[in-house]
């Protein structure tokens, strides 16, 4: 039996930055504008108020009667955002916390932030091995990444590996997400718009190898066009360009009904990775920068199987298809990393200590007057 509390130690120390680990200071609102290419926000729990450097999440408001943030809005940042503020609160936190809840925020902040103090980190819920430094992670709500969520279904996978069918399966949009040297931030869908060479798609995980793997037979793999209009002019010169590279669309239950599920990066983390661990198959996945508070304990050959092209696909499944039990262990390693992540009385603990240990060092100067040290508010005579 794992000993829990050894799985929440360790989890935590995943979860936190290097930043909130030690002392470390909140941003002062008239230096926020650094962070104005980014998604970020402050939430105030003191004084019942979220801001951001771009001036969204107008949107969400402070009710009194009902002692919560609210929003009417039902789609983009301000679901998230709000959800985790009322938590916050719920929570006793009451100092000023950096959030950025947005897809594939990969920002060096090293170079965003001043560097004449050490300030706080976001916290987000998806990050890359090299904001490890600065960002803490914490997963997003239960209509993303609870249990019973799109990403996280209910249905169990009843069908043993043995009756499922020896191929690879994999069904996803044409998404993906790459940083310049600039730090500026350049999507998949937006390359047709700007009228980028074919080999820019050699930039995204996804453009660059599921045309190849669709070409072949023996596997069930292919894109599927979103219903989100932002992808209408990449999917249709797709469509032109790569027509083979898109299939019909599968359920999450079809696709269980393969041995092997592959996993790789769309904007950040694969979509399917929560529902391929708990299911009865072995993922295949493509070695990724990016990680979330679910998945920052997954180890190689543990509980998946790592890839990186055709080729290494291929020899991967031939491998596997000769060693059964292997692949019955790595199933079951993954059902018992998930089923920790899943279960509601370690989620409420961990999820509590990471928010506590995140204000735990940071110093929140945002109350404190400068009345007795100064003349006046710029420190002038």
């Amino acid at each position: 039996m794992t000993n829990r509390d050894d799985d929440i130690e360790k989890a935590l120390s995943l979860r936190l930055s290097q930043n909130a680990k030690k002392m470390n200071y909140t941003l002062p609102i008239d230096m926020f504008d650094c962070l104005r290419n980014t998604s970020c926000s402050i939430i105030n729990g003191s004084e019942r108020k979220v801001v951001s450097p771009s001036g969204d999440f107008k949107d969400i408001r402070w009710e009194k009667d009902t002692n919560k943030f609210f929003t009417p809005v039902n789609s983009g940042l301000e679901k998230r955002v709000v959800p985790f503020a009322n938590y916050l609160l719920k929570s006793k936190i009451y100092k000023q916390v950096l959030v950025n809840f947005n897809d594939a925020e990969g920002h060096d902040y090293s170079r965003l932030l001043p560097s004449n103090l050490t300030f706080q980190g976001p916290i987000q819920y998806a990050r890359t091995k090299s904001q490890r430094d600065y960002v803490t992670l914490f997963p997003l709500g239960k209509s993303f990444m609870g249990l019973g969520s799109r990403n996280v279904p209910l249905e169990r996978d009843d069908l043993p590996f043995e009756k499922k069918k020896d191929t690879l399966v994999w069904r996803g949009a044409p998404s993906g997400v790459y940083f310049t040297n600039f730090n500026e931030k350049k999507s998949a869908r937006n390359t047709v718009y700007e009228k980028a060479p074919h080999t820019h798609f050699s930039k995204f995980a996804r453009l660059s190898l599921i045309p190849e793997l669709s070409k072949k037979p023996e596997f069930n793999v292919g894109f599927t066009a979103p219903s989100n209009d932002n992808y209408r002019k990449l999917v249709d010169y797709l469509k032109v360009n790569l027509p083979t590279s898109f299939s019909p669309k599968m359920n999450i239950a079809d696709q269980r009904a393969y041995k092997y599920l592959l996993a790789i990066d769309g904007n950040d983390i694969p979509s399917n990775i929560f529902w391929a661990l708990m299911s009865n198959s072995v993922v295949l996945k493509v070695e990724s920068e990016w990680e979330t508070a679910l998945c920052a304990g997954l180890e190689p050959w543990v509980h998946y199987v790592p890839v990186t092209n055709v080729e290494s696909i291929e020899k991967a499944i031939n491998f596997l298809n000769d060693n059964i039990d292997l692949c019955k262990t790595i199933i079951n390693n993954a059902h018992n990393y998930m089923s920790f992540h899943m279960d509601l009385k370690y989620r409420r603990i961990l999820d509590y200590l990471t928010v506590n240990e995140y204000c735990k060092n940071l110093i929140d100067t945002t109350h404190i007057t400068d009345d007795y040290c100064f003349f006046t508010s710029d420190g002038k005579l």
